[in-house]
C-alpha cells in the first residue's frame, strides 16, 4: 500500500492533489486542520494522509504514461466514477498476454487510426483484416480521449472520430468510404460498451445492503475469501428485505467478523501462577523487547531473559552495553532484572533456576539465520520439561501482511498464540484481521499500544481490531 501526505490551503485543493497523484480510488486515512498558533507554524492549513493499494496504483501509473502533461489535468477533472472506469478498462485491455487486436479502440481513447483504403481494397477486406493491417497514427491518445463523459459514450466518441477526420483532412477517403468505416466502428464500440455495462452491473444485481457491504470491506483491505463467505452466509440466513437494509447487513457482518477473531489471555495474566514461563519470539524488530519488559513490570517475582543477538565471540557484558542500553534506565527505574544469555543452554539454566526459586520468567528470544533450528529444539524441550510454558510469536502492526503471513507459516506449529506490537501506528487493521481469519488456531494474546513501559500493553480483544478497521476509536 502506498501512503502519502498532502498539504493545501483549502480542502478542495488538497483533494484535487490526491485525485491527481493517487487517483479516484485513494482512501483518506487522516485529515488535520491547522488552526491558531499551529497554523502559523505550518506551511499549509490542510493536511490529509491518503493511501492506495499497489494494484490500483500500478493501474493508474499505466494510464499516466500515455497521457501528456497538458492533458493529465483535464483527465482527472472528470467524475471519479468515469476516471476509475476508464483506468480499469485500460488496465484490462493492456493486461500481459491479452490480445489487443480487436479491443484497442475506445479504451481511454487509444483508438486505432483510420486506415486509408480505396474502394477496390475495401470491397475485398473484412473488418478483422482491416483492424490487423499496419496503421498510421493520426492523433495522440489524449486528443482522442478528451471530452469523454459517461453520458452517451458511443455518440461522443463518434464525434471525436469525425473531428479527427476533419483535422487530418483525409483526401484519399471518400464520403461513402468514411460512412462505411464509421458504421463499423460504431457497431464495434456499441458491443464493447454493452459488454462493459453487463460486467459493471454484476454486483448491482445484489441487494443494496450486500452491495454496499462488499464495496466497504474491499476498501478496507479485507481478504476477498472472507467477503464472499459473509455474503454467501448472509444470503441464506437473512430475508430479502433485510438484505436491502445496510444496517441489518452490516450488523450481521460485524458478528461474523467478531467470531473470526480468536483471542486468549496469556498464562501471566490469566492464571497468575508462579513458575510461569512466557517465551516471546521474533526474527526482526517487532517491538518484542519492549513488550517483554511490559510483561515483567506487570507482575512481581518475574525475571527477564534475553537471547538471540549474542554470538560465541561476543561477551555478555558487551552485549548488555551495546544492545540493552536503550532499556537500561527503564530497567533500573522499574526494578526489572534482565539477564543476557549467550547460548540456549544458558537460557535453559536460567529457566531451571527460576523454577526452583518459585519465580516466573519471560524469555525475549530473537531467532536469527544461525539459530532457527536451535529454537525448534528449544521450544520442544521447554514444553516437555515444564508445565506452564507458553510460546508467543511477536508480530508488528507496521509490518506488511505478506511478512506477517510468512512468519506465521514458519512458526505456527511451534507457538501457542500471537502478540501484536505498534498497534497505535498501524495504518491498515484489515491486514491484522486477515491474519486472524487465516490462522484461527493461533489466538491473539497481547497488544502493544505504545512506547510507555509498562502501561501500553493490554489483552487482545476482537473489539480493538474492529474499532481500528472502522475508525471507531
Amino acid at each position: 500500500m502506498h501512503v502519502r501526505k498532502f498539504e493545501g490551503e483549502t480542502l478542495e485543493e488538497t483533494l484535487r492533489q490526491i485525485k491527481l497523484e493517487l487517483g479516484p480510488d485513494a482512501i483518506i486515512l487522516k485529515t488535520v486542520t491547522n488552526k491558531g498558533l499551529k497554523s502559523a507554524l505550518k506551511r499549509k492549513k490542510i493536511e490529509i494522509t491518503a493511501a492506495i493499494s499497489e494494484k490500483d496504483y500500478l493501474k493508474k501509473a499505466q494510464v499516466d504514461k500515455v497521457l501528456p502533461n497538458d492533458m493529465k489535468g483535464r483527465f482527472y477533472e472528470n467524475k471519479s466514477s468515469v476516471i476509475s472506469n476508464m483506468i480499469d478498462h485500460y488496465a484490462e485491455t493492456n493486461a500481459p498476454g491479452k490480445s489487443t487486436t480487436t479491443s484497442n479502440y475506445g479504451n481511454l481513447g487509444l483508438n486505432k487510426a483510420v486506415k486509408r483504403v480505396t474502394k477496390e481494397e475495401e470491397s475485398s477486406m473484412d473488418l478483422d483484416q482491416f483492424l490487423n493491417e499496419p496503421k498510421e497514427i493520426a492523433a495522440s491518445p489524449a486528443a482522442r480521449y478528451s471530452g469523454y463523459t459517461d453520458e452517451a459514450p458511443v455518440e461522443r466518441r463518434i464525434k471525436n472520430v469525425e473531428s479527427s477526420f476533419q483535422r487530418e483532412e483525409v483526401e484519399n477517403v471518400s464520403f461513402e468510404e468514411y460512412s462505411i468505416l464509421k458504421n463499423k466502428f460504431e457497431d464495434m464500440e456499441q458491443r464493447l460498451y454493452d459488454l462493459n455495462r453487463i460486467v459493471e452491473r454484476y454486483d448491482e444485481r445484489l441487494p443494496q445492503g450486500l452491495f454496499q457491504l462488499k464495496s466497504t470491506l474491499r476498501s478496507l483491505e479485507i481478504h476477498e475469501s472472507f467477503i464472499q463467505r459473509v455474503v454467501k452466509k448472509a444470503t441464506f440466513e437473512l430475508e430479502r428485505n433485510q438484505l436491502e437494509e445496510e444496517e441489518a447487513v452490516f450488523e450481521f457482518a460485524l458478528k461474523e467478523m467478531m467470531g473470526a477473531i480468536k483471542t486468549s489471555q496469556t498464562n501471566s495474566f490469566k492464571h497468575q501462577k508462579k513458575n510461569t514461563i512466557t517465551i516471546l519470539v521474533s526474527e526482526y524488530s517487532s517491538g518484542k523487547s519492549a513488550l517483554a519488559r511490559k510483561l515483567v513490570a506487570k507482575r512481581k517475582n518475574t525475571l527477564l531473559v534475553q537471547y538471540g543477538t549474542v554470538t560465541g565471540q561476543t561477551k555478555i557484558s558487551e552485549f548488555a552495553k551495546n544492545n540493552s542500553g536503550e532499556f537500561h534506565f527503564t530497567d533500573k527505574m522499574l526494578g526489572i532484572e534482565a539477564n543476557n544469555c549467550d547460548s540456549v543452554a544458558h537460557v535453559i539454566s536460567e529457566c531451571r533456576k527460576s523454577n526452583e526459586e518459585q519465580y516466573s520468567i519471560v524469555v525475549d528470544y530473537r531467532v536469527t539465520e544461525n539459530n532457527q533450528s536451535d529454537f525448534k529444539k528449544f521450544a520442544e524441550l521447554m514444553k516437555r520439561t515444564y508445565e506452564n510454558v507458553e510460546i508467543i510469536l511477536s508480530l508488528s502492526g507496521i509490518h506488511s501482511e505478506i511478512y506477517n503471513r510468512k512468519m506465521l507459516s514458519s512458526y505456527q506449529q511451534l507457538v501457542d498464540g500471537i502478540s501484536i506490537s505498534h498497534l497505535d501506528q498501524c495504518l491498515c487493521f484489515g491486514h491484522l484481521f486477515n491474519l486472524a481469519d487465516a490462522y484461527p488456531e493461533l489466538p491473539l494474546m497481547l497488544f502493544g499500544t505504545g512506547e510507555i513501559i509498562p502501561d501500553d500493553i493490554e489483552d487482545a480483544t476482537a473489539e480493538r481490531i474492529l474499532s481500528g478497521i472502522f475508525k471507531l476509536n
